[in-house]
C-alpha cells in the first residue's frame, strides 16, 4: 500500500515539479489535471502522487527550498485538507502525512519496507523482524508479525438531507407537491457556476422573478421528516425519466474530509462546494453533496436548522 497526497501548482511549476517529484524511488504521477480550487481565473495543476515511502517529501521540500521566488503550492492530504508548503518543513509535515493515512504504516509487507525511515515509529522494526524469522525457519515469529489487521477508513453517514428532484417550472412545482404532500417551502436559493448557493428573500414572487431573471434553481419544501429541493431546469429543458438531480447525505467530520481527500484523489468530476460541503458525480452519473454534520450548506443552514432539529 503506498502513500497518496495531492500536490496543487501554479501552472508554470507543473513540470518543474512533476520532474523533482519522480525522482524520488518508485514514486509515481498518478493524474495530472486542472484544477480550479481558486477560481477559473487562477487556474492550477493539481499533481496526484502515489509513494511507497516518505522518502518524496525530503525530494519535494529540496526542489522547493531552490526556487527563488518560491511560489504558492498546495499539498492536499488524502483527507482533503489543504496547506502550503511554505507553512512546513519535511518533518512537520511527514508527521502530518502519518496522521492522516495511519493504515499505510500498519500495512504489512509494503513496499520500501527495507529504506530507512527515521521519522517511523516501533513498527519500523517489523519488517526485519519478518525477514530474520524467514532465514530462521521460525514459522511461529514469522506467523505472527507478518499477520497485521489493518484498519480500513469508514464513512459514517449521519442521515439524509435531501433529495433534488428535477422541475421544469418551480411555481407549479411548489403547488403540486404542497397539495400531494402538505410539503411547505422553508427556502429558496440561487446558485452560480461553481455551485455555492445564495438564499432569497422569504417574500420571493415567482412573477417579479421572471422579469428580473432572478428565478430561484432550488426550492427547499418540508413536512415533518420529509426535505425535498425542487431543481429548476428551465421549461425548455428535457427531463427524462430519471429525475433525481442530487442526493445530499450528512456525515460526520472525520467521513467528510476522507470522502473530499478520495474524491480529489479518484479524480471525479467536482461539481463545486464550501467549507462544509461539497458535491461531486460519481462513475455511475450520480451527483452527490457531502454536508458536514449540522450543517446543510452554509446560506440555507441557518434557515433550515431549526425545522431538522425538530425532526
Amino acid at each position: 500500500m503506498a502513500y497518496r497526497f495531492m500536490l496543487e501548482t501554479p501552472l508554470a511549476y507543473a513540470s518543474e515539479a512533476e520532474i523533482a517529484i519522480t525522482k524520488a524511488p518508485a514514486t509515481q504521477i498518478v493524474t495530472n489535471r486542472a484544477s480550479f480550487a481558486d477560481g477559473y481565473d487562477e487556474p492550477r495543476t493539481a499533481l496526484t502522487v502515489s509513494a511507497p515511502d516518505l522518502q518524496v517529501i525530503d525530494v519535494l521540500y529540496a526542489w522547493y527550498n531552490s526556487l527563488d521566488p518560491q511560489p504558492s503550492i498546495r499539498f492536499v492530504f488524502y483527507g482533503g485538507r489543504r496547506v502550503e508548503l511554505a507553512d512546513h518543513d519535511a518533518a512537520s509535515l511527514i508527521a502530518g502525512i502519518r496522521r492522516d493515512q495511519p493504515w499505510v504504516e500498519r500495512s504489512i509487507p509494503k513496499i520500501g519496507e527495507h529504506i530507512p525511515q527515521p521519522w517511523v515509529g516501533p513498527e519500523a522494526s517489523r519488517g526485519a523482524a519478518i525477514v530474520n524469522a524467514a532465514i530462521a525457519g521460525d514459522r511461529e515469529t514469522f506467523m505472527e508479525e507478518s499477520v497485521v489487521i489493518v484498519e480500513e477508513p469508514h464513512v459514517v453517514i449521519e442521515s439524509v438531507n435531501y433529495l433534488a428532484i428535477n422541475v421544469a417550472e418551480l411555481a407549479k412545482a411548489e403547488s403540486f407537491y404542497a397539495d400531494l404532500f402538505g410539503l411547505a417551502v422553508v427556502a429558496r436559493t440561487k446558485s452560480d457556476d461553481q455551485g455555492s448557493y445564495r438564499l432569497l428573500s422569504p417574500d420571493y414572487d415567482h412573477a417579479e422573478a421572471l422579469m428580473t431573471g432572478e428565478e430561484a434553481d432550488d426550492s427547499f419544501m418540508r413536512n415533518g421528516a420529509l426535505l425535498i429541493a425542487l431543481h429548476r431546469v428551465g421549461r425548455g429543458a428535457r427531463i427524462d425519466r430519471v429525475l433525481i438531480d442530487r442526493v445530499s447525505v450528512r456525515v460526520d467530520a472525520e467521513s467528510f474530509n476522507r470522502l473530499r481527500g478520495q474524491v480529489l484523489m479518484r479524480n471525479y468530476e467536482y461539481l463545486g462546494g464550501g467549507d462544509t460541503y461539497f458535491s461531486f458525480r460519481d462513475p455511475y452519473g450520480v451527483p452527490w453533496e457531502i454536508a458536514m454534520a449540522g450543517a446543510l450548506p452554509e446560506v440555507i443552514y441557518t434557515t433550515l436548522s431549526e425545522a431538522l432539529a425538530d425532526a
